[in-house]
């Protein structure tokens, strides 16, 4: 398993297009990423962001680019919306992966590398309940990607098939990349694999995060990064 930790800076800019983590002297807001009290997780405020330590990287060995990425996460608020986490690569400006909250909906995106600053996207309503976790599995493969919410399949998308490779770069959790667009709420897990989780995977991985299992997931076939957010304290979130 690949790892990459996690920091929790005091704050995030986009400088020249490089992502620069630090203390700005001219009135940028403190960093509101908390620790969950008694539980793991952290609790994203109004200006919350964490950031990879160093770039996630695809293994050259893999066949077809598989993957599948899972969330436990709870939004603050439901009539608003913000990025929930992306794959940046500042030497190229490219947004690899973005995964954001709408309203009550799930926004994907992936950038169309062929057309520099051109986004393919798609859309899954009625997903988060502020007053609810909810367990978030995308999967793709060759063909197509899909989406299930708590561990049942919710819809398939043919038109958005994304692979391991757009995975990579800089991680950046509860804001995007070149612009302020921050999420709020509680962040509770994260999961990435380099293959296509089968449907009784994914339910089985949503009753074994729930039941607060998942640190056997790191034995998983196939786990790339596995982030149970137990640290409780600190700035560094370990996979």
């Amino acid at each position: 398993m690949t790892r990459s930790n996690l920091l929790l800076s005091m704050c995030m800019l986009v400088l020249c297009g490089i992502l620069v983590a630090g203390l700005w002297p001219f009135h940028v807001p403190r960093n509101e990423v908390t620790w969950l009290n008694g539980i793991n997780g952290l609790l994203f405020g109004k200006h919350g962001t964490i950031l990879s330590a160093s770039p996630f990287k695809a293994d050259d060995s893999e066949n077809d680019g598989s993957c599948s990425l899972e969330m436990w996460l709870q939004p603050n608020r439901v009539d608003s919306g913000g990025v929930i986490l992306t794959f940046y690569r500042p030497d190229s400006g490219f947004v690899q992966f973005a995964a954001r909250q709408y309203r009550g909906g799930l926004v994907l995106e992936r950038e169309t590398q062929s057309h520099v600053g051109k986004k393919r996207s798609t859309y899954v309503g009625d997903v988060f309940d502020r007053l609810k976790p909810v367990f978030v599995t995308i999967t793709s493969g060759k063909r197509e990607a899909a989406t299930y919410i708590n561990g049942a399949l919710i819809d398939n998308f043919p038109s958005f098939p994304f692979s391991r490779g757009d995975l990579t770069g800089e991680l950046i959790i509860g804001n995007a990349a070149m612009t302020p667009y921050t999420w709020s709420g509680q962040f509770k897990g994260l999961a990435i694999y380099d293959r296509e989780l089968t449907a009784a995977e994914v339910s089985q991985h949503y009753a074994t995060w729930t039941e607060n299992k998942q640190a056997g997931l790191a034995k998983s076939r196939g786990v790339v990064a596995l982030y149970l957010f137990d640290e409780g304290s600190g700035s560094v979130v370990h996979s």
